[in-house]
């Protein structure tokens, strides 16, 4: 019966406890603190793993920049071969149309300065045959210089084919075939610029 009475209350014979023992502690319960090493390990890792993902950003900026450069190169040249392209047509056009009201205006004056040098001395008639417009301009010109003035006769003819002005005297004459010169350099200009085009 007693037994009974004492087999509910905790029993206290299995403990062996000593006068100033320390009561042992579970080691696998209580976490390890790092040492100093391991933390600097630990920081420099994580400065590393930084450093190599700061490098990937530059090397992705750096190559988006390199393609934009790229890009931009090709844009250029473009541009400038798109440019003198346009230059070489505007120069054509202007020379096609400026040219030639600028040198007719200016053809008699210009025969005139050389006509002089080119007659053979000793003459004392020389026939001038020109288109009505550019022979009454030659005829003016003539005029200013006393010289040709006399020996010089300007005769408008309607067949002498545009700017052409043939000069004739007893033993020779000068042909002077300004549409045809002007057309050749026009037709020059016009292949240079497509041979330009070509190479560009």
């Amino acid at each position: 019966m007693s037994e009974a009475v004492f087999s509910k209350l905790p029993r206290f014979d299995g403990l062996t406890t000593h006068v100033g023992a320390r009561p042992r502690l579970d080691r696998q319960a209580q976490p390890r603190e790092p040492s100093l090493e391991d933390q600097v390990r630990e920081q420099r890792g994580r400065i590393e793993q930084e450093r190599q993902e700061q490098e990937t950003r530059y090397n992705r900026k750096m190559d988006a920049v390199e393609q934009t450069l790229a890009l931009l190169a090709g844009k250029v040249e473009q541009v400038e071969a798109d440019a003198r392209e346009q230059t070489a047509a505007s120069v054509a056009s202007i020379a096609e149309r400026l040219f030639p009201k600028l040198a007719r205006r200016f053809l008699a004056e210009e025969i005139a300065l050389h006509l002089e040098k080119m007659i053979p001395p000793g003459q004392v008639c020389i026939d001038i045959k020109a288109e009505p417009h550019l022979a009454e301009q030659l005829y003016e010109v003539l005029q200013r210089s006393s010289h040709l003035a006399e020996i010089c006769n300007v005769v408008p003819q309607e067949s002498s084919g545009g700017s052409r002005v043939d000069v004739s005297w007893k033993s020779g004459g000068l042909d002077f075939d300004f549409d045809g010169l002007l057309e050749a350099c026009i037709g020059h200009l016009r292949s240079e610029r497509s041979s330009e085009g070509e190479i560009g």
